[in-house]
Protein backbone atom coordinates (compact mmCIF):
# COMPACT_ATOMS: atom_id res chain seq x y z
CA UNK A 1 0.00 0.00 0.00
CA UNK A 2 1.54 3.34 -0.76
CA UNK A 3 2.20 6.28 -2.96
CA UNK A 4 5.36 6.51 -5.02
CA UNK A 5 8.31 5.40 -2.91
CA UNK A 6 6.28 5.12 0.31
CA UNK A 7 5.46 1.53 1.19
CA UNK A 8 3.61 0.20 4.22
CA UNK A 9 3.79 -3.51 5.11
CA UNK A 10 1.54 -4.90 7.85
CA UNK A 11 0.60 -8.41 8.93
CA UNK A 12 -3.03 -9.29 8.42
CA UNK A 13 -3.10 -10.88 11.88
CA UNK A 14 -2.27 -7.46 13.39
CA UNK A 15 -5.20 -5.77 11.63
CA UNK A 16 -8.01 -4.68 13.93
CA UNK A 17 -10.51 -2.95 11.65
CA UNK A 18 -11.08 -0.93 8.52
CA UNK A 19 -13.64 1.88 8.54
CA UNK A 20 -14.98 4.35 6.02
CA UNK A 21 -13.73 7.89 6.61
CA UNK A 22 -13.85 11.25 4.88
CA UNK A 23 -11.71 14.28 4.03
CA UNK A 24 -13.88 17.27 4.77
CA UNK A 25 -16.93 16.93 2.57
CA UNK A 26 -15.41 14.14 0.48
CA UNK A 27 -16.60 10.80 1.76
CA UNK A 28 -14.13 8.65 -0.18
CA UNK A 29 -11.47 7.51 2.33
CA UNK A 30 -10.59 4.50 4.51
CA UNK A 31 -8.93 4.26 7.93
CA UNK A 32 -6.97 1.07 8.62
CA UNK A 33 -6.48 0.35 12.35
CA UNK A 34 -3.89 -2.17 13.53
CA UNK A 35 -2.05 -3.38 16.63
CA UNK A 36 1.51 -1.99 16.71
CA UNK A 37 2.54 -4.06 19.74
CA UNK A 38 2.12 -1.22 22.24
CA UNK A 39 -1.45 -0.30 21.40
CA UNK A 40 -3.56 0.78 18.44
CA UNK A 41 -2.36 2.79 15.45
CA UNK A 42 -3.99 3.61 12.17
CA UNK A 43 -3.29 4.68 8.60
CA UNK A 44 -5.52 6.98 6.61
CA UNK A 45 -6.05 6.35 2.89
CA UNK A 46 -7.95 8.93 0.89
CA UNK A 47 -9.11 9.85 -2.58
CA UNK A 48 -10.46 6.55 -3.82
CA UNK A 49 -11.72 7.25 -7.32
CA UNK A 50 -15.04 6.00 -8.66
CA UNK A 51 -16.42 3.17 -6.52
CA UNK A 52 -13.06 1.56 -5.64
CA UNK A 53 -13.36 2.48 -1.98
CA UNK A 54 -16.29 0.10 -1.55
CA UNK A 55 -14.37 -2.71 -3.25
CA UNK A 56 -11.27 -2.04 -1.15
CA UNK A 57 -13.38 -1.85 2.02
CA UNK A 58 -15.10 -5.18 1.31
CA UNK A 59 -11.92 -7.06 0.42
CA UNK A 60 -9.97 -5.68 3.38
CA UNK A 61 -12.78 -6.36 5.82
CA UNK A 62 -13.12 -9.95 4.66
CA UNK A 63 -9.39 -10.62 4.88
CA UNK A 64 -9.23 -9.13 8.39
CA UNK A 65 -12.05 -11.47 9.43
CA UNK A 66 -10.31 -14.49 7.92
CA UNK A 67 -6.92 -13.59 9.43
CA UNK A 68 -8.44 -13.04 12.87
CA UNK A 69 -10.21 -16.41 12.81
CA UNK A 70 -7.12 -18.20 11.54
CA UNK A 71 -5.15 -16.64 14.39
CA UNK A 72 -7.73 -17.82 16.93
CA UNK A 73 -7.73 -21.35 15.52
CA UNK A 74 -3.94 -21.44 15.43
CA UNK A 75 -3.87 -20.27 19.06
CA UNK A 76 -6.15 -23.14 20.08
CA UNK A 77 -4.01 -25.63 18.20
CA UNK A 78 -0.88 -24.23 19.83
CA UNK A 79 -2.46 -24.59 23.26
CA UNK A 80 -3.45 -28.15 22.49
CA UNK A 81 -0.02 -29.07 21.13
CA UNK A 82 1.64 -27.49 24.16
CA UNK A 83 0.33 -30.33 26.28
CA UNK A 84 3.46 -32.32 26.75
CA UNK A 85 3.39 -35.95 25.70
CA UNK A 86 5.31 -37.74 28.42
CA UNK A 87 7.87 -40.44 27.69
CA UNK A 88 7.24 -43.95 28.96
CA UNK A 89 8.70 -44.73 32.35
CA UNK A 90 11.64 -47.13 31.79
CA UNK A 91 11.21 -50.84 32.67
CA UNK A 92 11.97 -51.88 36.23
CA UNK A 93 15.58 -53.04 36.71
CA UNK A 94 14.84 -55.47 39.56
CA UNK A 95 12.48 -57.47 37.36
CA UNK A 96 15.44 -58.49 35.22
CA UNK A 97 16.53 -60.77 38.06
CA UNK A 98 13.15 -62.50 38.18
CA UNK A 99 11.08 -64.79 36.00
CA UNK A 100 8.42 -62.67 34.31
CA UNK A 101 5.06 -64.40 34.49
CA UNK A 102 2.92 -61.52 33.28
CA UNK A 103 3.34 -58.31 31.27
CA UNK A 104 0.16 -56.47 30.30
CA UNK A 105 -1.08 -52.97 29.50
CA UNK A 106 -4.21 -51.15 30.63
CA UNK A 107 -5.46 -48.20 28.61
CA UNK A 108 -6.75 -44.97 30.16
CA UNK A 109 -5.73 -45.87 33.71
CA UNK A 110 -3.18 -43.97 35.75
CA UNK A 111 -0.67 -45.29 38.25
CA UNK A 112 -2.24 -43.53 41.21
CA UNK A 113 -5.65 -44.98 40.30
CA UNK A 114 -4.16 -48.47 40.10
CA UNK A 115 -2.73 -48.16 43.60
CA UNK A 116 -5.90 -46.69 45.09
CA UNK A 117 -8.24 -49.28 43.58
CA UNK A 118 -6.05 -52.37 43.89
CA UNK A 119 -3.59 -52.05 46.75
CA UNK A 120 -4.75 -49.33 49.16
CA UNK A 121 -7.54 -51.49 50.62
CA UNK A 122 -9.21 -48.26 51.73
CA UNK A 123 -6.28 -47.13 53.92
CA UNK A 124 -6.16 -43.33 53.61
CA UNK A 125 -8.34 -43.60 50.51
CA UNK A 126 -12.06 -43.95 49.89
CA UNK A 127 -11.63 -47.12 47.79
CA UNK A 128 -13.44 -50.30 48.75
CA UNK A 129 -11.33 -53.28 49.91
CA UNK A 130 -10.07 -55.31 46.95
CA UNK A 131 -7.28 -57.76 47.80
CA UNK A 132 -9.04 -59.43 50.72
CA UNK A 133 -12.29 -60.07 48.82
CA UNK A 134 -10.25 -61.37 45.86
CA UNK A 135 -8.44 -63.94 48.06
CA UNK A 136 -11.75 -65.10 49.52
CA UNK A 137 -13.33 -65.32 46.07
CA UNK A 138 -10.53 -67.69 45.04
CA UNK A 139 -11.59 -69.99 47.93
CA UNK A 140 -8.76 -69.08 50.28
CA UNK A 141 -9.82 -68.98 53.90
CA UNK A 142 -8.74 -67.50 57.23
CA UNK A 143 -7.80 -64.36 55.29
CA UNK A 144 -6.28 -61.60 57.42
CA UNK A 145 -4.93 -58.30 56.09
CA UNK A 146 -3.32 -55.79 58.39
CA UNK A 147 -3.64 -52.06 57.76
CA UNK A 148 -0.84 -50.38 55.87
CA UNK A 149 1.93 -48.96 58.03
CA UNK A 150 3.20 -45.67 56.62
CA UNK A 151 6.85 -44.88 57.33
CA UNK A 152 8.04 -41.46 58.41
CA UNK A 153 10.54 -39.74 56.09
CA UNK A 154 13.98 -41.17 56.72
CA UNK A 155 12.70 -44.35 58.36
CA UNK A 156 11.40 -46.29 55.37
CA UNK A 157 10.89 -50.07 55.46
CA UNK A 158 13.72 -52.20 54.06
CA UNK A 159 13.08 -55.21 51.82
CA UNK A 160 16.02 -57.49 52.62
CA UNK A 161 15.99 -59.42 49.35
CA UNK A 162 16.07 -56.40 46.98
CA UNK A 163 17.76 -53.99 49.39
CA UNK A 164 15.14 -51.34 48.50
CA UNK A 165 13.31 -49.02 50.83
CA UNK A 166 9.53 -48.70 50.78
CA UNK A 167 7.13 -46.23 52.33
CA UNK A 168 4.41 -48.76 53.20
CA UNK A 169 4.28 -52.22 54.75
CA UNK A 170 1.59 -54.71 55.72
CA UNK A 171 1.18 -58.43 56.44
CA UNK A 172 -1.33 -60.69 54.67
CA UNK A 173 -2.00 -64.24 55.82
CA UNK A 174 -4.39 -66.95 54.62
CA UNK A 175 -4.69 -70.66 54.05
CA UNK A 176 -4.80 -71.96 50.50
CA UNK A 177 -5.59 -75.20 48.69
CA UNK A 178 -2.63 -76.26 46.58
CA UNK A 179 -3.19 -77.05 42.89
CA UNK A 180 -0.09 -79.07 41.96
CA UNK A 181 1.58 -82.19 43.26
CA UNK A 182 5.03 -81.55 41.77
CA UNK A 183 6.45 -81.78 45.26
CA UNK A 184 5.16 -83.65 48.27
CA UNK A 185 3.21 -82.17 51.10
CA UNK A 186 -0.32 -81.58 52.42
CA UNK A 187 -3.04 -80.16 50.12
CA UNK A 188 -3.50 -77.09 52.33
CA UNK A 189 -0.70 -74.56 52.80
CA UNK A 190 -0.46 -71.65 55.16
CA UNK A 191 0.70 -68.50 53.38
CA UNK A 192 2.16 -65.33 54.86
CA UNK A 193 2.91 -62.36 52.60
CA UNK A 194 4.92 -59.44 53.88
CA UNK A 195 4.05 -56.72 51.40
CA UNK A 196 6.03 -53.55 50.74
CA UNK A 197 4.73 -50.72 48.61
CA UNK A 198 6.15 -47.55 47.11
CA UNK A 199 4.23 -45.09 44.93
CA UNK A 200 6.43 -42.77 42.87
CA UNK A 201 4.00 -40.00 41.98
CA UNK A 202 2.03 -40.88 38.88
CA UNK A 203 5.01 -42.63 37.29
CA UNK A 204 5.43 -45.93 39.06
CA UNK A 205 4.04 -48.15 41.80
CA UNK A 206 6.01 -51.12 43.15
CA UNK A 207 4.40 -53.80 45.32
CA UNK A 208 6.95 -56.32 46.57
CA UNK A 209 5.90 -59.47 48.45
CA UNK A 210 8.06 -61.80 50.49
CA UNK A 211 6.00 -64.99 50.64
CA UNK A 212 6.68 -67.82 53.07
CA UNK A 213 4.67 -71.02 53.43
CA UNK A 214 4.22 -73.24 56.44
CA UNK A 215 2.96 -76.74 57.14
CA UNK A 216 4.68 -78.23 54.10
CA UNK A 217 8.00 -80.03 53.70
CA UNK A 218 11.02 -77.84 52.96
CA UNK A 219 9.12 -74.72 54.00
CA UNK A 220 12.28 -73.48 55.72
CA UNK A 221 14.37 -73.97 52.58
CA UNK A 222 12.96 -71.18 50.45
CA UNK A 223 10.90 -67.99 50.29
CA UNK A 224 9.15 -66.57 47.26
CA UNK A 225 9.74 -62.99 46.11
CA UNK A 226 6.91 -61.54 44.03
CA UNK A 227 7.09 -58.13 42.44
CA UNK A 228 4.22 -56.15 40.87
CA UNK A 229 5.41 -53.09 38.94
CA UNK A 230 2.89 -50.64 37.53
CA UNK A 231 4.53 -47.96 35.40
CA UNK A 232 3.20 -45.15 33.27
CA UNK A 233 3.07 -45.44 29.49
CA UNK A 234 2.65 -42.06 27.81
CA UNK A 235 0.19 -39.82 29.63
CA UNK A 236 -2.76 -42.06 30.48
CA UNK A 237 -1.85 -45.75 30.18
CA UNK A 238 -0.01 -48.19 32.41
CA UNK A 239 2.07 -51.35 32.03
CA UNK A 240 1.75 -54.04 34.69
CA UNK A 241 4.65 -56.48 35.00
CA UNK A 242 4.82 -59.33 37.50
CA UNK A 243 7.98 -61.26 38.35
CA UNK A 244 8.66 -64.23 40.62
CA UNK A 245 11.95 -65.31 42.19
CA UNK A 246 12.48 -68.36 44.42
CA UNK A 247 14.97 -67.34 47.08
CA UNK A 248 16.59 -70.47 48.55
CA UNK A 249 17.69 -70.03 52.12
CA UNK A 250 19.28 -73.50 52.18
CA UNK A 251 20.58 -75.85 49.53
CA UNK A 252 18.23 -78.62 48.47
CA UNK A 253 18.33 -81.51 46.04
CA UNK A 254 14.73 -80.64 45.15
CA UNK A 255 15.52 -77.04 44.20
CA UNK A 256 14.51 -77.42 40.55
CA UNK A 257 11.20 -79.06 41.46
CA UNK A 258 10.46 -76.42 44.07
CA UNK A 259 11.23 -73.65 41.55
CA UNK A 260 9.12 -75.10 38.74
CA UNK A 261 6.28 -75.98 41.09
CA UNK A 262 6.24 -72.48 42.52
CA UNK A 263 6.01 -70.88 39.09
CA UNK A 264 3.33 -73.34 37.96
CA UNK A 265 1.20 -72.66 41.03
CA UNK A 266 1.75 -68.89 41.02
CA UNK A 267 1.22 -68.02 37.36
CA UNK A 268 -2.53 -68.75 36.99
CA UNK A 269 -3.24 -67.07 40.32
CA UNK A 270 -1.46 -63.86 39.38
CA UNK A 271 -3.03 -63.82 35.91
CA UNK A 272 -6.45 -63.98 37.54
CA UNK A 273 -5.38 -61.29 39.99
CA UNK A 274 -4.30 -59.03 37.13
CA UNK A 275 -7.63 -59.46 35.32
CA UNK A 276 -9.41 -58.55 38.54
CA UNK A 277 -7.25 -55.42 39.00
CA UNK A 278 -7.91 -54.41 35.40
CA UNK A 279 -11.63 -54.79 35.87
CA UNK A 280 -11.74 -52.77 39.08
CA UNK A 281 -9.53 -50.03 37.59
CA UNK A 282 -11.70 -49.61 34.51
CA UNK A 283 -14.83 -49.60 36.66
CA UNK A 284 -13.32 -47.07 39.08
CA UNK A 285 -11.61 -44.97 36.45
CA UNK A 286 -11.43 -41.32 37.49
CA UNK A 287 -13.39 -38.77 35.51
CA UNK A 288 -10.22 -36.76 34.91
CA UNK A 289 -9.15 -38.68 31.79
CA UNK A 290 -12.68 -38.69 30.40
CA UNK A 291 -12.95 -34.95 31.00
CA UNK A 292 -9.63 -34.39 29.21
CA UNK A 293 -10.86 -36.37 26.20
CA UNK A 294 -14.11 -34.43 26.20
CA UNK A 295 -12.13 -31.20 26.32
CA UNK A 296 -10.09 -32.25 23.28
CA UNK A 297 -13.31 -33.13 21.45
CA UNK A 298 -14.79 -29.73 22.29
CA UNK A 299 -11.63 -28.03 21.02
CA UNK A 300 -12.01 -29.80 17.69
CA UNK A 301 -15.65 -28.79 17.48
CA UNK A 302 -14.67 -25.24 18.45
CA UNK A 303 -12.27 -25.01 15.53
CA UNK A 304 -15.00 -26.13 13.13
CA UNK A 305 -17.42 -23.65 14.70
CA UNK A 306 -14.86 -20.86 14.30
CA UNK A 307 -14.58 -21.65 10.61
CA UNK A 308 -18.36 -21.54 10.25
CA UNK A 309 -18.47 -18.26 12.15
CA UNK A 310 -16.13 -16.72 9.61
CA UNK A 311 -18.39 -17.95 6.86
CA UNK A 312 -21.50 -16.52 8.50
CA UNK A 313 -19.86 -13.17 9.18
CA UNK A 314 -18.45 -12.99 5.70
CA UNK A 315 -21.81 -13.87 4.17
CA UNK A 316 -23.84 -11.18 5.92
CA UNK A 317 -24.06 -9.28 2.68
CA UNK A 318 -24.38 -11.78 -0.15
CA UNK A 319 -23.72 -9.20 -2.87
CA UNK A 320 -20.69 -7.84 -1.07
CA UNK A 321 -19.28 -11.28 -0.55
CA UNK A 322 -19.79 -12.18 -4.19
CA UNK A 323 -17.86 -9.03 -5.10
CA UNK A 324 -15.16 -10.02 -2.62
CA UNK A 325 -14.81 -13.49 -4.15
CA UNK A 326 -14.63 -12.08 -7.65
CA UNK A 327 -11.95 -9.54 -6.78
CA UNK A 328 -9.97 -12.01 -4.67
CA UNK A 329 -9.91 -14.68 -7.35
CA UNK A 330 -8.86 -12.10 -9.95
CA UNK A 331 -6.04 -10.73 -7.79
CA UNK A 332 -4.77 -14.10 -6.57
CA UNK A 333 -5.00 -16.34 -9.57
CA UNK A 334 -3.09 -19.63 -9.11
CA UNK A 335 -0.71 -18.87 -11.98
CA UNK A 336 0.23 -15.55 -10.37
CA UNK A 337 0.83 -17.28 -7.04
CA UNK A 338 2.98 -19.89 -8.80
CA UNK A 339 5.03 -17.21 -10.57
CA UNK A 340 5.65 -15.42 -7.26
CA UNK A 341 6.75 -18.59 -5.48
CA UNK A 342 8.91 -19.71 -8.38
CA UNK A 343 10.76 -16.40 -8.51
CA UNK A 344 11.27 -16.34 -4.75
CA UNK A 345 12.54 -19.92 -4.48
CA UNK A 346 14.77 -19.75 -7.54
CA UNK A 347 16.24 -16.42 -6.47
CA UNK A 348 17.23 -17.39 -2.95
CA UNK A 349 17.36 -21.20 -2.59
CA UNK A 350 17.32 -20.41 1.14
CA UNK A 351 13.73 -21.17 1.97
CA UNK A 352 13.56 -24.04 4.47
CA UNK A 353 11.00 -26.77 4.12
CA UNK A 354 9.13 -25.46 7.20
CA UNK A 355 9.02 -21.95 5.77
CA UNK A 356 7.67 -23.25 2.48
CA UNK A 357 5.02 -25.23 4.29
CA UNK A 358 3.93 -22.12 6.22
CA UNK A 359 3.51 -20.20 2.98
CA UNK A 360 1.56 -23.03 1.45
CA UNK A 361 -0.69 -23.42 4.48
CA UNK A 362 -1.49 -19.70 4.37
CA UNK A 363 -2.62 -19.98 0.77
CA UNK A 364 -4.59 -23.15 1.45
CA UNK A 365 -6.18 -21.59 4.53
CA UNK A 366 -7.40 -18.51 2.67
CA UNK A 367 -8.80 -20.46 -0.24
CA UNK A 368 -10.32 -23.07 2.08
CA UNK A 369 -12.21 -20.39 3.99
CA UNK A 370 -13.42 -18.84 0.77
CA UNK A 371 -14.51 -22.22 -0.52
CA UNK A 372 -16.35 -23.00 2.73
CA UNK A 373 -18.05 -19.62 2.80
CA UNK A 374 -19.64 -19.83 -0.61
CA UNK A 375 -22.54 -22.13 0.32
CA UNK A 376 -23.46 -19.84 3.21
CA UNK A 377 -23.56 -16.58 1.26
CA UNK A 378 -26.53 -17.30 -0.96
CA UNK A 379 -28.56 -18.89 1.82
CA UNK A 380 -28.00 -16.12 4.39
CA UNK A 381 -28.53 -13.33 1.91
CA UNK A 382 -31.79 -14.91 0.88
CA UNK A 383 -32.92 -15.27 4.52
CA UNK A 384 -32.02 -11.68 5.39
CA UNK A 385 -33.82 -10.18 2.40
CA UNK A 386 -36.90 -12.36 2.72
CA UNK A 387 -35.92 -14.43 -0.29
CA UNK A 388 -35.62 -11.46 -2.62
CA UNK A 389 -31.91 -10.77 -2.20
CA UNK A 390 -30.96 -12.86 -5.21
CA UNK A 391 -32.71 -13.11 -8.50
CA UNK A 392 -32.61 -16.34 -10.43
CA UNK A 393 -30.11 -14.74 -12.77
CA UNK A 394 -27.82 -13.85 -9.88
CA UNK A 395 -28.15 -17.33 -8.41
CA UNK A 396 -27.19 -18.87 -11.75
CA UNK A 397 -24.28 -16.48 -11.95
CA UNK A 398 -23.17 -17.42 -8.43
CA UNK A 399 -23.43 -21.13 -9.29
CA UNK A 400 -21.21 -20.58 -12.29
CA UNK A 401 -18.66 -18.78 -10.15
CA UNK A 402 -18.69 -21.63 -7.64
CA UNK A 403 -17.99 -24.06 -10.46
CA UNK A 404 -15.17 -21.82 -11.63
CA UNK A 405 -13.78 -21.72 -8.09
CA UNK A 406 -13.90 -25.53 -7.88
CA UNK A 407 -11.71 -25.59 -10.95
CA UNK A 408 -9.31 -23.13 -9.36
CA UNK A 409 -9.13 -25.27 -6.20
CA UNK A 410 -7.99 -28.19 -8.36
CA UNK A 411 -5.40 -25.92 -9.92
CA UNK A 412 -4.21 -24.95 -6.44
CA UNK A 413 -3.70 -28.62 -5.53
CA UNK A 414 -1.56 -29.09 -8.61
CA UNK A 415 0.22 -25.86 -7.76
CA UNK A 416 1.12 -27.11 -4.27
CA UNK A 417 2.68 -30.26 -5.69
CA UNK A 418 4.77 -28.14 -8.02
CA UNK A 419 5.85 -25.84 -5.18
CA UNK A 420 6.88 -28.73 -2.95
CA UNK A 421 8.82 -30.34 -5.79
CA UNK A 422 10.65 -27.08 -6.43
CA UNK A 423 11.42 -26.63 -2.73
CA UNK A 424 12.82 -30.16 -2.46
CA UNK A 425 14.97 -29.70 -5.58
CA UNK A 426 16.29 -26.35 -4.30
CA UNK A 427 17.27 -27.94 -0.98
CA UNK A 428 19.19 -30.69 -2.78
CA UNK A 429 21.21 -28.20 -4.86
Amino acid sequence: IGWGDKKIVLKWEDALSVTKDSIGMLDNSLRFTYDNGDGESSYFFGSFAFNYRLTAFQITNQLITVARSLKEIEGKKRTKSSRKILKDVPPDEMLKKMEIILSKEIKNVRVKDYYVNCWSEGNKTDAAPFYGPFLEKKKNFDVKISAWEFADPGSEFLNEWSGEKFTQKRVVSFRSKRTTHLYIGPPIAGVTQTQYCRVEGNDKCVLAMTVVMDGIPYADVFAIEVRWVTRRLGNNDVSVDVGVFVDFKKSSMFASKIRSGTVQESKPVYIELFEATKEVCIAGRTDEIEEEKEHEKEEGEGEAAAAKEVCVEAATDGTAFTSFITNFSKRFHPERIWDAFAVKIKATSLMSHDAAVRHILLIVGLFAFIYLCFPFSAKLASEQTGGSGFSQHKLDDLTKRIDDLNGEVKEIKELLHRILSLVESSEQQ
